[in-house]
Parts: C-alpha cells; structure tokens; sequence
C-alpha cells in the first residue's frame, strides 16, 4: 500500500511538470478530422483527436517533432518546442496525393494490387509473430447514445430514462474511460491490469473497456465480431475477396505506401471492405479503414462498423510495427431505437523488451485495481489524451448529479410507486413490487401463465411467489426465496413446495440451496417436455406424453467453485415417491367422437414392473473442469471470460434407503470449436455406468432428453435427440450418448442467390446412443437457423432423420425457438 501511495505521488508530481499541447486537426477546407494520430516521431507516444478533431498531448520541457496524420492525408511533422506553459497549435492536412500505377490493360488482365497483396499475405507470418513479448500503456474511451428513441414502447412511455434523454429522446447512455498497463506474451497470453476507471454517472462503476477485446489486427487470419470475419491478407483471403490498387501515397520518410481497395466477391461473405494500406517492400500494414456491413457481420440489430487502425514504427525500428490507435465506430438499432456508439484506444510506450518474470501470465487475463474508480474529474483531466467533446463535459457534469439523485431514498421511492403500479397487463406479464433502495423485491408470476393440463391433474394452476434480496450494488451477495402452490382441478389435490438459495461473494460463487415440499414431478429429472407442450399436446391431439410421479422432499444443496476452472455442486436430498394415476381424459381433440385416441397410463410403457411407493436418499456430486479457464478479476468479484476450451465433467449419484445403486458418469463438450470462416462446431460426449444396482425404482434410471413432437428448444440440442421416444432407452446399465452439431455461420447458404439475403444460417447435426442390452440409435439432422425478422430471429427449422441398427428410417421436421 505504502509502494502503491509513493507511485500515485510521483505520477501526480509528474503530470505538474508536464505542459499541454493542444489544438483542432482539420482538412484544407477547415473540416475536423476525427481519429487523427498525433505522435512524437520515431516513438509511440502520442494521442488521436477527439469527433470534432481536438487533441491534447501532454509533454515535459523540451523540443519535439510532433507527426500530425490521418488516414489519406499527408504527414506533417512539426518541431514544438514546450515550456511548462500551455500551447496551442491548430494544424491542417492536405488530402494526400495518389499516384496512380501505370499498368497496360489487357484482356483479363490482374490488377496491380494482387502481386502487394500476396507479399503481404508471404510476410504477414513474420510481422504477426516477431514480436515475442511487450508491455504498453492502454487508454479506452467508450461513447454509447441515443440517436433516436420512441415515445413509447408495449405501452410503456420512455421518458427521459432518468434525466439521461433530452427533449427529442436523444442522450449518451454509456461514457467511460480507462487507463490500464496492458501486457502480451506470445503465443495469446494477455494480462491486462485497469488502474484507473471511470463511468460517468456511476462513480463506484467500472467501464467494460478492455484494450484486449480491441484487437483486430490484420496480421491475424481471423477477428471475432460475433462472426469470424477473414483478414484481407489471410492465406485464403484471395477467397473472398477482389483488389484493386487506387495509387501510392509517399509520407514523410519517403516509404511508398500502397492504397488499396477492399472488394466482396460475394457480398454476404464475412468480409470487410473500405481500404488497406501497405509498405512497399516491407509489405507491413501502415493502416486500416475498414467497413462491416449487417450482411456481412449477420449480428441481428447492428446495422454497420467502421474500423480504424493505425501502425507506428517502434523507436524509429523500420521493421518493428505495432498497433497505436483502433477506432471502432457502429450503428445500431431495435424496436424504433438507434444507437450510435464508438470506441477507441491508444496503446503508446511500447516496451518490446520487458523481461517478465516467471509466472507473470496466468489465467487472470484482466484485473481492476483497488481504487480504479476514486479520481475525480480533475486528476483525469491532467490524464486523458483525447480531449472531451462539449457533449461528453455536460454528461459527466449532469450526470455527477444526477447520481446522487438516482442512490436517493426518495428518487427509488418515487420510481418504485410508478413501477409498482397494478394494470391488466400485468396479469400476463407477471407482478412485481420493488423496494429498491433495500434491493428487494417482491414478485407474483403470471396467474394466467401456469394454467396448464395433464391427465394426472386434469385442469391445473400454480401460485408461485419469489422474494429477492441483495446485499451489495454488484448482486454478488443476496439470497433467493420461492414458493409455489398447486392445484389440480380433476385430481382435487394440493401441492406446496418452496426454497432459499444464498450466494455468499462474488469470488468463487459460493451458494446454499435448501428446499422441499411435495410436488408432481417427471421421472426424468431434465423435464425432456414442458408444461405448455404437454397441455397442447393432450388437449389438441390427445396425447399424454408426460409421465409424473409425486414426490415429497427435502433438499440441501451446496455449490463453490473450489479453484479456477473446477467447481462442486452437490446435493443431499430424501424423498418419498408415489405413484400417480390418470383423473382426467378431457381433450379438445374429436369431442364427439366415441372412437377417439385413449390416453396412455401415467407410466413410462418400458417399465417392467409397477411402483407403488418408494423412499429414497440421493446424494448427487457434480465436479467440473475447464482446463486453462480464462477470466476478470474485479473488486470483490471474479467473471469468466470467453469460453475456449472444452469442459469436463465427473458426476456421482447415489442412492440410499429403499433403493441402493451407485451412478458415476463422465462426459465432456464443448460449445465453440472453430473452423475459420466455415462457422464453428459443438459437440457433448457422455458415457457411465451403474457400478451398483441392488435395487431402484424407474425415476433412479438413467434418461436420455427425447422428443416426440414438432416442438424443440435449442438451447437444448447439444443434450437432446430430436425424435427419440422419450422414455424407450433409459437404463440401469451402462450408456453411451454423443452429440455434434456445426454452424456454419453464413457460409454455404450466403452463396446462394435470393437464399443469401434472408440472413439464414445452415446448421447440421449428429446424435448417437448406445446403452447396454439395446440396438444403436442414430439421427441426423439438418437444419436452417437464425430464421425470423429484423432482431427477432428466433427460430429454427430441421429434418431430423433417425433410426436403430438394422431398422428403417424416420424422418420428421422440427421447429425450434429460442428465448
């Protein structure tokens, strides 16, 4: 702490001595030239300006040679010399001159950018990997507005948003800067350390700015835009896209850089366009301005990106280019909303050199200091080097304010009467009534939402009831209470059950569950068919698909990630189960007709011998373990990053008292294997057997998610057959499950005329099962998602095909949403 106290002095001390260069960057007709790049030569210290094209540059004593250059234009470079004065120095660049290439054109002849281009593409191995470690200094800026919002939206009226709007609905909803020491290690190892952040409007926040994620460089073959998008110089660039050389610039230091122009062969392929430009005969990236299209980016929402680099020299080492500024501007918009939104980075004082010690690089790839977030206005005002627009000052003042408002008693208050207001709607929407100041709320689910049938209990509704309380602004510490009351109206029985589950920090996620009560539940634990399937199901086609039992229990869980990457859930549960008889043979289906469909019984056809009652004691102990597992360390919390890497799992269940079997199992899966721009695979292996089975009832087998309607979810598919009986292959023997699927993300389908413009995306699948005593079963399936309108692509269409060893074929669609 003493060291941490001595350092702050001295940079404070430091930034007194400094003085401020400051000024606009215009063209030759006095427009602002925005992102512009203002660097001390021969080095990588330097700023870019701001929207309006100001800068500042804060500089010790002494005689400089400031580079003004932007992106098209001519370099300047001009001899400051400072004092401990302030400086003003207004700068204007002339677009710069391109000479263009004589070439003699013949039929079918190659543009001249394709022999730069395949240098490029020969050297970019080298400039991607010759740097082996750095170190730099990192500044983030993020800017998120509103440029037009409706008045209002589901009858609700949007108002100002808490002051954040003006008038005409327009208003920045995220303004943030930080300051980190950003460390690299090849072949990807990042750590990356924030000592200073801040979020206007919320002086405990902490910005999402990591100069990590900003990270698209050219010289990879790939950058993750939630699509892969193909690098321009990529070994299989020449794929995707066409060239054409618009002419050589010549900066100041007489290198001949090349202007070319980036073309789509096919215009829904992941790919940029916009230009690239390249040295001559080094063949190194000296810029980038880049755009992405909707089509080409298929992110449901986000209209266009822009992306600007630039690449310095280190040191006035020719051969040795790093990235000094990225700025990504976009727009975006939903449900009459569009945003406008930009963010940028400076990364200066390249130190490729910095000897780290052992162990430096770990799997805490980002940490926020203690006390990021505690510098008020003034101490970043001798630290920003983009200046503020007008726009971002007023923000930062208003919203100071307004702060203290919004953590007021009475604001919440005022909010929370508004909120808690009773109208019809609410009676599909569900009721909740906060206290938001104590962080509590109080919530009633949709009465008309759990109406629902089955033949067990014929017409049916629940009650269900939740209180949530949280003990910190982070929602790291709270604890959850849920209750839900049943009652089936043909049955004309009660149920009751409820529980509390507490997390107790934000580090390891340590959590306590304890609950109990008597419900009617499904032999298969994963509920392979939902309530409201079923209903429509029974009452529509007379089929009664879901089995229950009933079942009166206690539980007690406990969960805690016990080092980075491994976590234990465990449970300990008794329970007393029944079986259950059909009451009802209602249906919609045929009213009249006395030969319609009977309901099947209320038990599983496979089972062998009935049940009748059975008390049982299980123990459950689920580990998983992510190897390598990346991740955020913030005060007082911890989150995962990206997800890379499979996950694996060893499960035990065991059970105790009437019954007596032990169930171990492992499995692995993994959700993002990609496969360039070819989209990307997911797969889920599991196998495990019952290394003891004395004796247990039909609910202790092993189930396999199947599914016997048209409906599907999604989210489930990578556990699930799509047209497996739901109950003909549970076990108590040894089992064998694996499944595959792969996205393509747009290839294959984006090469298909009319097809490439509805946005659609080819997914293909495979699932196998084996257990013990039972044929193979096998299905494939494939598939068209992202299928919807606008944001609401929600849906998917598949032909699943399956069969058993030596059986026959069956084939069926299925439609699939996702909430």
């Amino acid at each position: 702490m003493q060291k941490f106290t001595l350092f702050l002095l001295f940079s404070f001390a430091i930034t007194q001595l400094q003085a401020q260069l400051s000024g606009i960057l215009t063209d030759a007709g006095g427009q602002a030239l925005p992102f512009a790049s203002i660097y001390l030569k021969g080095s990588t210290t330097g700023t870019t300006t701001n929207v309006n094209g100001e800068y500042t540059l804060y500089l010790n004593p002494g005689t400089y040679d400031v580079v003004f250059q932007y992106i098209g234009y001519e370099q300047k470079t001009l001899k400051v010399t400072m004092t401990r004065e302030p400086q003003k120095l207004n700068v204007s660049l002339k677009e710069a001159a391109v000479e263009l290439s004589e070439f003699v054109v013949r039929s079918n002849a190659e543009d001249p950018a394709y022999p730069i281009i395949r240098a490029a593409i020969k050297k970019r191995e080298f400039y991607r990997t010759q740097v082996e470690e750095y170190r730099c200094d990192a500044y983030v800026k993020g800017n998120i507005a509103f440029a037009q919002t409706p008045k209002k939206i589901m009858g609700q009226e949007i108002g100002t948003m808490g002051g954040m709007l003006d008038s005409t609905g327009k208003g920045i909803i995220y303004l943030s800067e930080s300051r980190s020491n950003l460390f690299f290690r090849r072949p990807d190892q990042y750590r990356e350390e924030m000592i200073y952040s801040k979020v206007s409007g919320n002086d405990q926040g902490f910005g999402f700015n990591r100069a990590q994620d900003m990270d698209f460089s050219p010289y990879e073959s790939y950058s993750e835009l939630g699509r892969r998008i193909v690098s321009p110089i990529a070994d299989n660039a020449l794929f995707y896209y066409k060239y054409k050389l618009i002419g050589t610039i010549t900066d100041e230091q007489g290198r001949a850089i090349k202007k070319i122009q980036l073309i789509p062969k096919r215009s829904e392929d992941p790919v940029y366009r916009g230009y690239i430009y390249i040295v001559d005969q080094d063949w190194a990236v000296q810029s980038a301005d880049f755009i992405l299209l909707q089509s080409a980016i298929k992110q449901p929402g986000l209209d266009t990106l822009w992306i600007k680099q630039v690449f310095l020299p280190i040191d006035n080492t020719e051969d040795v280019w790093r990235t000094f500024s990225v700025n990504i501007k976009f727009k975006a918009g939903a449900l009459g909303f569009k945003l406008i939104g930009s963010f940028t980075s400076i990364l200066s004082n390249y130190n490729i050199k910095p000897a780290f010690e052992d162990k430096f690089f770990t799997n805490e790839v980002f940490i926020v200091k203690e006390g990021a977030n505690d510098k008020n206005q003034a101490f970043w005002d001798t630290l920003r080097p983009i200046p503020l627009t007008e726009d971002e000052v007023k923000d930062y003042t208003k919203k100071d304010s307004l702060q203290v408002l919004w953590k007021s008693k009475p604001w919440k208050d005022s909010v929370d009467r508004k909120n808690n207001k009773f109208t019809v709607m609410k009676l599909l929407t569900g009721y909740t009534y906060s206290r938001s100041y104590y962080r509590e709320n109080f919530n009633i689910a949709s009465p008309l939402g759990t109406i629902q049938f089955n033949t067990v209990q014929g017409y049916n509704a629940s009650l269900n009831l939740a209180y949530n309380k949280d003990f910190d602004e982070y929602n790291m510490k709270w604890y959850r209470l849920n209750g839900a009351v049943n009652y089936g109206f043909s049955e004309k029985e009660f149920r009751a059950s409820g529980s509390y589950l507490r997390q107790f920090e934000g580090i390891h996620r340590s959590q306590l569950s304890i609950g109990g009560g008597r419900q009617a539940v499904q032999f298969n634990p994963n509920e392979p068919i939902t309530l409201m399937v079923n209903s429509i199901y029974s009452l529509l086609s007379r089929h009664n698909y879901m089995k229950l039992y009933d079942k009166v229990f206690a539980r007690v869980g406990f969960g805690r990630e016990l080092t980075n990457g491994i976590r234990l859930n465990s449970s300990l549960e008794w329970a007393n189960r029944r079986k259950l008889d059909n009451t009802s043979d209602q249906s919609w289906y045929q009213r009249d007709d006395p030969n319609r469909r009977a309901y099947t019984e209320n038990i599983p056809s496979i089972i062998a011998q009935n049940f009748d009652q059975s008390r049982a004691l299980t123990l459950n102990l689920a580990f998983s373990f992510r190897p390598g597992q990346k991740y955020y360390t913030y005060p007082g919390r911890k989150y995962v990053a990206e997800v890379n890497g499979p996950e694996y799992f060893l499960n035990y269940r065991g059970g105790f008292g009437d019954v007596n079997y032990h169930l171990i199992s492992v499995a692995i899966e993994e959700d993002n294997l990609p496969l360039g721009a070819w989209g990307y695979s997911a797969f889920r292996v599991q196998g495990g057997s019952f290394v003891q089975r004395k004796s247990l009832e039909f609910m202790d087998f092993m189930h396999f998610n199947g599914n016997q309607t048209i409906l599907g979810d999604q989210e489930r598919y990578m556990n699930s057959f799509l047209l497996l009986p739901y109950y003909e292959y549970s076990t108590d023997r040894a089992f064998f499950q694996a499944h595959w699927q792969h996205h393509f993300e747009g290839a294959i389908l984006d090469w298909i005329p009319l097809i490439k413009k509805l946005g659609w995306k080819l997914v293909l699948g495979g699932h196998f099962l084996q257990v013990e005593q039972k044929k193979s079963y096998y299905e494939l399936t494939a598939g068209i998602e992202n299928v919807g309108f606008g944001v609401f692509r929600l849906f998917r269409f598949d032909i699943a095909a399956s069969r058993q060893a030596g059986g026959k074929w069956n084939v069926g669609p299925v439609f699939g949403i996702s909430l």
